[in-house]
């Protein structure tokens, strides 16, 4: 697991953090006026990418070492 692909997997759950929310708020918050379940849907999101980006690269690792 290298650092480069942690960052590029970090910024791109970032990004869908961000993409999430925004849709949440274009879409979403009009009709059900509640911003922190917006914010926590996008955190979730974009924590399971990076858990399973990160989960994936562990997993790579331990077939290479074998």
């Amino acid at each position: 697991m290298s650092l480069s692909k942690l960052w590029d997997r970090a910024w791109w759950g970032f990004m869908i953090f961000i993409f999430i929310g925004l849709v949440w708020l274009k879409f979403i918050d009009p009709y059900i006026n509640c911003v922190w379940t917006g914010v926590v849907v996008a955190t979730i999101c974009g924590g399971l990418y990076l858990y399973t980006g990160v989960r994936q690269m562990l997993r790579d690792k331990d077939k290479e070492d074998m």
